[in-house]
């Protein structure tokens, strides 16, 4: 009785994991072929920028400048994942962008011109500007 009651919440639990993940896999193909490349080109001028030699100081050998890049792309990328500070000033941009999007948009609404560039572009009015997962 039991043993029947487990076996059929592993496999409620199972059919439901799967079904999560065929429902992000969505999600994830999209990133990877939208987004993906705009995050590893943001990733990499901010690496770049990050080991520029400051004036006064000899610039890095081949090997030094690799091994820089290498620390630098890590630094940022685990940043990503936590950077209070960076968290709050990404932010702050995107709120800014949001309501001086809205403030300009809201007076093309009203005009009719909005529907006709929503049809040009063919994705409609959810259109949003996508933001980099390595913040500013």
């Amino acid at each position: 009785m039991y043993r029947d009651r487990w076996e059929k919440l592993e496999e409620e639990n199972l059919s439901s994991d799967i079904k999560s993940k065929i429902e992000t896999m969505e999600l994830d193909t999209t990133y990877k072929t939208n987004h993906e490349e705009l995050d590893n080109a943001e990733l990499a001028t901010k690496a770049e920028q990050g080991i520029q030699a400051e004036e006064g100081e000899e610039p890095l050998t081949e090997e030094q400048k690799t091994q820089a890049l290498k620390k630098q792309r890590f630094h940022l990328i685990t940043k990503t994942f936590y950077d209070p500070a960076g968290a709050a000033k990404h932010k702050r941009i995107v709120d800014k962008d949001k309501q001086r999007a809205s403030q300009n948009f809201g007076s093309r609404r009203n005009s009719g011109s909005n529907k006709s560039d929503a049809a040009k572009s063919g994705t409609g009015e959810n259109d949003e500007k996508y933001y980099p997962v390595c913040p500013e």
